[in-house]
């Protein structure tokens, strides 16, 4: 006599041979998928962004190059021009605010010896009515040794009276993050007064 046997869903794939074979070339496939992916990925990571500038007259693809040694150096003595103007060009009124605007070029590490070193200033030039103006006369970068020798003409004046004297100073300096507030990214992060 020969019974109806039913199979239930699962058995009808098979033996457990049949079942390992077929998950093995499952698990093969999905992994070498699962690595193309990966690869493609890194691939796609690691490309240089395409920049697109689009303007009214033209769209053109932007290519980056790095910038060269001479555009650097400009780049740096323009920073520490800027630095130089906001910190040694102020009167009574306006020191604390040369200060602020200069405060913006110091390391994030050194801001706090920075306000520290021209706090007596600020008091001394609020005291005694003292303005004070700088005209650069050299500027020599080291841009290896990150430092830069500035040579300056330095007028002070107090009630009406002018005083003129040279001022070299050491500044040195090192790159950080660029943002908004500094978008050249050259913090400095030492300032030394040499004598003439």
């Amino acid at each position: 006599m020969i019974r109806d046997i039913r199979r239930k869903y699962y058995e009808v794939w098979g033996d457990e041979e049949a079942q390992n074979a077929l998950l093995k070339g499952l698990l093969v496939g999905l992994s070498t998928l699962f690595i193309l992916q990966s690869l493609f990925l890194c691939i796609l990571a690691l490309r240089k962004p395409v920049l697109i500038a689009v303007g009214t007259s033209q769209t053109q693809v932007l290519e980056s190059i790095l910038p060269s040694e001479e555009l650097l150096d400009l780049e740096l003595k323009r920073v520490v021009k800027n630095y130089l103007e906001a910190h040694y060009h102020w009167d009574p009124s306006t020191i604390e605010a040369a200060h602020q605007s200069a405060s913006r070029y110091i390391s994030e590490d050194h801001i706090k010896a920075f306000r520290d070193a021209n706090a007596e200033q600020v008091k001394l030039a609020k005291e005694k009515k003292l303005s004070q103006k700088v005209y650069i006369s050299d500027l020599q970068v080291d841009a290896k040794a990150l430092s830069i020798r500035a040579t300056l003409d330095r007028i002070l004046i107090v009630e009406g009276l002018r005083a003129t004297s040279s001022l070299i100073l050491e500044i040195r300096f090192e790159y950080g993050p660029r943002t908004p507030t500094n978008p050249e990214g050259i913090y400095i992060t030492e300032e030394k007064a040499l004598n003439p």
